[in-house]
């Protein structure tokens, strides 16, 4: 979708855009599932919207925004310094655009929730609750956030080349706007301030639509040269995945997840530090929904304990850990206690997706 819009809207080749993602995107989990190949085509189209004149266009280019928001609130960042650019340009010719590019991402960001405020209340205001919370404790530490900085910094500089000989050809509209949003995608990744690899598809996605741009403008050579640092580091990361990727698949294939969801079924199972991986594969019901692996520690910090305390108290039919949970050194014992006294271990996968699965004594 995201090479389709760059061809139609912007005249640039569909296969370097679209080869530009799914290699140079090897290193970044580009082929995972994460949100920011998902609002991507909404924020490519925000800036199609506001490009063009008209108030009809400054509102649809806001309402991109706000379900790209929806989807993921880093996606603000992403696209801050294109939609400053092309809302002061608009500013000059009309000043009331931007008021109502503004209230189009407010619209957009609205219009998602709106079937679960008039048909599951209780479940919205579950989500937003549970939201403002996790946002609340998501901050990084110093360290981790400089970590980040690091590593995006040593990322760009592999793509730096042909940012640098593009900077002389950026001419027209097009090319300035995908080089300012590429810019933007380095802010977005340090404003993260977690180290995570997949963030920098916030730089890559723009920039593949600058490689794009410069396919035919600079001398072949120049242009190959300029790619060299990112294509090692595609190639090294399209290697690790496709060989990782193999593994992982002939690993899952034996845990049998479909005998998982015969004995459990849809019976809530409460999850303590397992991997989702089991209730999507398996088809589980999670007794804390929104809540997996790392997010009760994020909510709940030291209190974690007492919380997992509180959801075994209302004995739950099934448990499921991570497999090395109950394993010395115990990071939680009177859990594992509680556990021992009154669960049954039923099944135990020890592997990166693995978990021990546990099942409540009779009587």
């Amino acid at each position: 979708m995201f090479a389709n819009m760059a061809k139609h809207f912007w005249n640039l080749p569909f296969c370097i855009v679209w080869f530009s993602l799914l290699l140079f995107g090897a290193p970044f989990l580009i082929l995972s599932g994460n949100t920011e190949i998902v609002f991507s085509p909404f924020l490519f189209g925000s800036i199609i919207f506001l490009e063009k004149s008209g108030r009809a266009a400054a509102i649809a280019g806001g309402v991109s925004i706000g379900l790209a928001a929806e989807i993921n609130y880093i996606s603000v960042f992403s696209i801050f310094l294109p939609a400053i650019y092309l809302a002061f340009q608009r500013a000059r010719k009309s000043p009331l655009d931007v008021f109502l590019t503004a209230l189009g991402t407010i619209i957009g960001f609205i219009i998602p929730l709106l079937p679960y405020l008039f048909v599951e209340k209780s479940v919205f205001l579950h989500y937003i609750g549970m939201q403002r919370l996790y946002l609340g404790h998501y901050g990084a530490s110093p360290q981790e956030r400089l970590q980040s900085i690091e590593l995006f910094l040593l990322l760009f500089l592999c793509f730096a080349p042909i940012i640098f000989v593009s900077l002389k050809n950026c001419t027209k509209s097009p090319q300035r706007v995908a080089l300012i949003w590429t810019l933007s995608g380095v802010v977005a990744c340090c404003v993260s301030g977690h180290p995570f690899r997949h963030y920098f598809l916030l730089v890559l996605i723009p920039l593949s639509l600058l490689i794009a741009s410069q396919w035919k403008t600079l001398p072949l050579r120049m242009f190959w040269i300029s790619l060299a640092p990112a294509i090692l580091l595609a190639g090294y990361g399209t290697i690790h995945d496709i060989s990782h990727n193999l593994k992982l698949y002939c690993r899952i294939q034996g845990m049998d997840f479909p005998a998982l969801h015969r004995m459990i079924g849809k019976t809530p199972v409460l999850n303590i530090r397992a991997s989702h991986v089991p209730f999507a594969l398996a088809d589980l019901q999670s007794q804390t929904p929104f809540l997996f692996r790392h997010h009760v520690r994020i909510l709940y910090g030291d209190n974690a304990r007492a919380w997992y305390g509180q959801e075994l108290a209302r004995t739950p039919r099934f448990v499921m850990t991570s497999p090395q949970l109950c394993m010395p050194p115990l990071d939680m014992p009177e859990i594992c206690a509680f556990i021992s006294e009154r669960y049954r271990l039923l099944r135990t996968e020890n592997d990166e997706f693995g978990f021990a699965l546990y099942e409540r004594k009779p009587g």
